[in-house]
């Protein structure tokens, strides 16, 4: 018995030596956004007086558009535009923004457009070689959205697909030459765009992330192995 015990205990030691060094923890939380959806552009003529105010649809007079067009500049971070016209005069013009499945206003003729002016877009990030990152999603700020999906993809292939509700986590590693992550819905919206929280925790290993996991492996099974055999009663 002592020398089964010694055998393990020179193991033990041996196994947390050649453990790979890793990184201390380095958490840190990011509002990602993205959109399934694509604006169109239209100038427009209006044929008859109209009042109008419908969500995902923007009018502007001609030449005052600027709020879409600082948003369309800085999509990713800028605050939403705000819709300026609501009474629509007849003979007079105007700019028309909308996100695709809407139709512009019926009381207006297209002068100019459609055309587009922003198309669907993800959240990327890659995990490095030899480095591994849990994400945890925190917060999901869109109304009615529960889930954000995360691919794997390769060139324009997606390759796996992870599901994550608020409060849940994925665990991703380094997924190959060429691949990248990427944030996006579980099933197509109609917003101008979705933004969640989410809480990056990456790891760097000095050596392999697959030998660090293996070995830490190992390294509870010996302590519970040896922690047995200790609480084993002599024989008389």
């Amino acid at each position: 018995m002592k020398k089964i015990l010694a055998v393990m205990f020179v193991a033990l030691i041996m196994t947390v030596a050649v453990i790979p060094a890793v990184d201390a923890d380095n958490p840190y939380q990011v509002t990602v956004r993205w959109s399934d959806t694509t604006i169109w552009h239209a100038t427009v003529v209006c044929e008859y007086e109209a009042t109008f105010d419908e969500q995902n649809i923007w009018a502007y007079a001609v030449g005052g558009d600027t709020p879409m067009i600082n948003f369309l500049s800085n999509y990713r971070t800028a605050s939403p535009p705000v819709s300026q016209i609501t009474q629509f005069k007849e003979g007079e013009y105007y700019e028309i923004y909308y996100i695709s499945g809407y139709q512009i206003p019926w009381f207006v003729s297209i002068v100019n457009g459609p055309y587009q002016v922003l198309g669907p877009y993800t959240y990327d990030f890659y995990v490095n070689e030899k480095s591994q990152m849990t994400i945890t999603l925190d917060e999901i700020l869109t109304k009615n959205v529960r889930y954000i999906g995360i691919y794997d993809v390769i060139g324009l292939e997606k390759e796996h697909f992870t599901s994550l509700g608020v409060g849940t986590s994925a665990t991703l590693g380094y997924a190959g030459e060429g691949h990248y992550y990427s944030i996006t819905s579980t099933y197509k919206q109609d917003y101008l765009y979705i933004e969640a929280k989410v809480t990056m925790n990456v790891k760097t290993f000095t050596g392999s992330p697959g030998l660090y996991i293996g070995l830490s492996t190992a390294v509870v099974v010996l302590v519970g192995v040896t922690m047995f055999i200790c609480g084993r009663k002599p024989k008389l």
